[in-house]
Parts: structure tokens; C-alpha cells; sequence
């Protein structure tokens, strides 16, 4: 079956090739450029997805059932999946005693507590959706993580997505993206508020049902339909909930660095910031000031974050160095520091660095 696809991939790769002078002439009636292929790489690329064969596998590989997952090339994710080294296990370690460093730097300066959501990369998740080829170790990394969470530091938020799988119909991460939809960040998020109440306990949260108000919603491009050259050829949905788009969180957005007050918005989603954007709720669930540090999994997180607390101060990770992040803990003071963090990328960056 594979050498078939093999054969018919070669067969319409070698058409398109041949075609594709005559088509460039025809398109642009000049002889200049003539083996342009940016014509004919959605056309391409749609017809291999159709055999199943992606043509950027480093980027985007096929699994099962139209699913998409992200390929290798991003922080070499597909094959420390396949196999957890010693020298990963290591670096996990290292990693760890990091977070350690940064959570005693930040009780000195009279933070409450420190606090890391990682989130599960989407194929830890539905790992019966990707290929065959694709075996997980007995150890993973977040097991990994989860085992090694000397003081409790971490909330690994699998077990939480995976019992989520058995209660929800629709889907907690796009199936032709990346990352987790609305519903899977509050599913994330609901594990992360009832970890932080065990620190704690006089926080509010809202345990609206979230079940009855889900809903499927207009038309996704995913990322990694995008590697493919065909996000116009195939179709994903957004997911969301009639309690967040109904009733967003209205806050004050302030540019922290430049103390610019933005103005009044009601936010159903946020864009990463490499800059510190300071959220002000009057009407949040609690009186608490966080420091936010987070990467895209964090945007559809924003409005959970902006309904429950008063203050939510904002950055995504790659403008969290170090230098910065102990800047903004002395000048705001905040009252809780959170990380949401993916998988894939919670070896890297901030994550391998430590307080000045």
C-alpha cells in the first residue's frame, strides 16, 4: 500500500513538473521564471495529502483520520518522543532544579508561590491519531516531569486533557493545528486553578458548566495546513463556549513598559506579546496580581486568566529573559508568578536559564 503511494506521489510529481513551464507562461506570459512553483504548491500539495503523504514531513506529518501533527523540525519533538535518552533525562533534570532556583528567587521577593502549567504537545494527547511509525517510549517526557516534581512545581495536565477526551465530543485540540482550541485550555485551566487552591484555598473559581455551553464555530486555518500549502483545501473548526463569547471579560489593557493605558476591551483571545501587557479587572473571581509568562498555548487561556484575577500581567516567553522577568518582579510586585508552557518547548529558553 505504501509503495503505491510512493508511486502515485513520483507519478504526479513528475506531471507537475512537466506541465509547469506551460503553465507559468500561461499565467505570467512571459518566459522569465518559467519553474515557479508557487502556483502549483497548494494544488500539489492537496493532491498528496489526498494519497497521504505530506510534502514537508520536518514540518508537518499525516496521522490518522485527516489528523495533523507537527514534525520534527520543531525542537526535534517527533523523535525525543520516540525515545527519551539518558542525556534527555538529564536535561529534564536540570531543567527542574532551574524551576527550583527561579520559585526560591521569587518567594524572596515576597511572590506567594510559583506555578508551571505544561501542556501536552497534541500527539501525547491523541496518540491513536498519528501514524503507525510513531512509538511512544515507556518513559515520556512529561511523565518524566511528573515523576521528578520534587516541590511541586508543575502541573503536568495530560491526566486532565485524557479524562477530558472521555466526557467531551468534540475535540480539545485542532485537528489541522498545533495547538489545543478553547476547550482544551479550559480544560487546562481548570486543573491549574484546582492545583493552585491546594496552595491557596481562599481562591474563588468559577466551575461554570462549560459542557453545555460548548459550540462549534466558523472555519480554522491551521498552521500546519499551512506548511502544506493547503489551508484553503481543508477544513477545521474553532471551539468555544456561549459563556465566553457572550460575556467576555471587559478589562483596561495597559502597555506596561511605556505606562499607556490602551484602553477598555473585551477579550475573548490574546495575540502573544513579547512585551509586558498589564490586564486590570476590577469585577475578577479574586484580589491577586499575576505575572504571566507564557507561550501560544497561553491565547486562548487569556480570558480564563482575565476573569479570575484582578491583575494579569503578561509575556510571552521570548521576550522573558531573564533580565526581564527579575525587572518586572521587583516593579510589580506580583502576587503569584504562572508559566503555561507546551511540551516541545518546555526544555527551552527561559526553562534552561537561571535567576541573575
Amino acid at each position: 500500500m505504501i509503495r503505491k503511494k510512493i508511486h502515485a506521489f513520483l507519478c504526479v510529481f513528475l506531471v507537475s513538473l512537466a506541465l509547469l513551464p506551460a503553465w507559468n507562461l500561461y499565467q505570467n506570459q512571459s518566459i522569465k521564471n518559467l519553474y515557479n512553483t508557487d502556483k502549483i504548491q497548494p494544488l500539489f500539495g492537496w493532491l498528496s495529502y489526498q494519497m497521504g503523504i505530506s510534502i514537508n514531513p520536518q514540518q508537518t506529518y499525516l496521522g490518522k483520520d485527516g489528523w495533523l501533527f507537527l514534525g520534527n523540525t520543531y525542537m526535534n519533538g517527533v523523535e525525543k518522543k520516540r525515545k527519551l535518552s539518558e542525556q534527555d533525562k538529564e536535561h529534564i533534570h536540570t531543567i527542574i532544579h532551574n524551576a527550583t532556583l527561579w520559585k526560591h528567587w521569587f518567594l524572596n521577593q515576597g511572590v506567594q508561590s510559583y506555578t508551571i502549567m505544561l501542556a501536552p504537545d497534541k500527539d501525547s494527547v491523541y496518540s491513536e491519531k498519528t501514524p503507525d511509525w510513531v512509538k511512544n517510549p515507556m518513559t515520556t517526557p512529561l511523565s518524566y516531569f511528573k515523576e521528578n516534581n520534587n516541590e511541586n512545581i508543575y502541573v503536568v495536565l495530560l491526566d486532565a486533557l485524557e479524562q477530558a477526551r472521555q466526557t467531551y465530543t468534540l475535540p480539545l485540540y485542532f485537528k489541522t493545528d498545533s495547538h489545543w482550541n478553547q476547550l482544551g485550555a479550559w480544560v487546562g485551566f481548570k486543573a491549574f486553578m484546582h492545583t493552585l487552591q491546594q496552595k491557596h484555598p481562599h481562591l474563588r473559581f468559577n466551575p461554570y458548566d462549560f459542557e453545555n455551553t460548548i459550540y462549534q464555530y466558523g472555519n480554522n486555518q491551521g498552521d500546519l495546513t499551512n506548511f502544506l500549502h493547503i489551508a484553503n483545501y481543508v477544513d477545521d473548526y474553532f471551539v468555544s463556549s456561549t459563556h465566553t463569547t457572550a460575556t467576555p471579560p471587559t478589562v483596561e489593557v495597559i502597555d506596561y513598559d511605556n505606562q499607556t493605558s490602551l484602553g477598555i476591551k473585551s477579550i475573548t483571545f490574546a495575540d502573544s506579546q513579547h512585551t509586558p501587557t498589564l490586564y486590570k479587572n476590577s469585577a475578577a473571581l479574586n484580589q491577586e496580581k499575576v505575572l504571566w509568562i507564557h507561550d501560544s498555548f497561553g491565547s486562548s487561556m487569556v480570558p480564563f486568566m482575565l476573569e479570575h484575577f484582578k491583575e494579569v500581567m503578561h509575556i510571552h516567553i521570548l521576550g522573558a529573559t531573564p533580565e526581564k522577568i527579575t525587572d518586572l518582579v521587583r516593579s510589580y510586585a506580583p502576587d503569584l508568578v504562572v508559566t503555561t508552557v507546551v511540551e516541545r518547548e518546555s526544555r527551552d529558553r527561559f526553562y534552561s536559564e537561571t535567576p541573575l
